[in-house]
């Protein structure tokens, strides 16, 4: 009896080694990248309304493991709600016994604001926040707010994660959103003829925009040209009915922001490096995803105007990425 015992054990340890690259490490089989543009977040007034806690508990509803934030007040306003931010989510994961997050926000001042970072383990950071490099054929100084990023791991994904706020005006003497959309191409291309290969840019991209110098369909195109899945992807509207192609969300459901319904400012872009960790398709509400948290009944009574400094008059965006594939690089 005792052999056959043994026997067992020695054949469930085995089984148990066998399938565990399949299962990876229990909850952190998959990390989840969250992105979120919180309106003058530490700026002005709106520093006293804003309610950090809301903001917390909105995130953390979404079991995050990394966070991009985008409109972080230049002053150490930002810096400290960030910080509170942090707090409250170290908080909520305390009572659920989950690991506890850090944040860094980024040094330089993008224009009028800059960027944050939250995470928590699986999640590792690996380099320090810096800002996008220039490329050959077009320099940073396009950027209204230049772009950042920073290297992370997280089980056998190892990437880079850039955080950015595109271009917003229309003016006729300014280079705008079509300079800026060439600059990431640019960047991107270059940057996947190095080693590492997996990217995620998350943000506001602006995506919509109107004008007569510079029409929507002239913008756009320059990020979703003939042929750019041979370079990346846009996953959250891969995952809305008509794709890449869509004008406008087809449903509130699908907007990104929260004052402007049926619009699709905030994207998900993932370089071709990334596609293996992401997977072949994207399933909305299962990979990927808009989190429309002024739905809610706590918020519905509301109006847009006042939630834009509760909360934010954006909506937090989603993306899931597997860490127990190996790593492609």
């Amino acid at each position: 009896m005792k052999r056959v015992g043994k026997a067992v054990i020695l054949g469930a340890l085995l089984l148990l080694i066998i399938l565990s690259p399949v299962f990876g490490n229990g909850d952190h089989e998959k990390i989840r990248v969250v992105s979120f543009n919180i309106a003058e977040l530490g700026e002005g007034n709106h520093y006293l309304t804003r309610d950090e806690e809301g903001i917390a508990k909105i995130l953390f509803s979404l079991d995050p493991d990394l966070i991009a934030i985008q409109e972080v007040g230049v002053g150490e306003g930002g810096e400290e709600q960030v910080r509170v931010i942090t707090g409250y989510l170290n908080r909520l994961a305390e009572k659920e016994g989950k690991p506890l997050y850090c944040s860094r926000v980024s040094k330089w001042k993008t224009g009028d604001e800059r960027y944050a970072f939250i995470w928590r383990e699986p999640v590792e950071k690996i380099s320090e926040v810096k800002p996008m490099e220039d490329t050959r054929d077009y320099k940073g100084s396009v950027f209204v707010r230049r772009p950042v990023y920073c290297y992370f791991r997280a089980g056998d994904f190892d990437f880079y994660l850039m955080n950015v706020h595109l271009y917003t005006r229309i003016q006729r003497n300014s280079r705008g959103r079509i300079f800026e959309y060439k600059q990431l191409v640019n960047w991107i291309k270059a940057k996947l003829k190095g080693k590492e290969k997996d990217y995620i840019i998350v943000g506001d991209f602006n995506r919509h925009l109107d004008g007569k110098y510079f029409p929507r369909t002239r913008a756009w195109k320059v990020l979703a040209f003939d042929g750019f899945r041979e370079f990346y992807r846009f996953v959250l509207l891969e995952a809305i009915p008509e794709g890449v192609n869509v004008v406008k969300a087809p449903e509130d459901k699908y907007s990104t922001t929260e004052t402007k319904r049926l619009a699709i400012y905030d994207q998900i872009l993932i370089s071709k490096g990334a596609y293996f960790e992401f997977g072949e398709k994207a399933e909305w509400g299962k990979n990927v995803g808009v989190l429309d948290f002024d739905n809610s009944p706590k918020y519905s009574g509301i109006s847009t105007r006042k939630l834009k400094y509760i909360i934010s008059d954006h909506r937090p965006i989603w993306a899931d990425f597997r860490v127990d594939l190996g790593d492609d690089d």
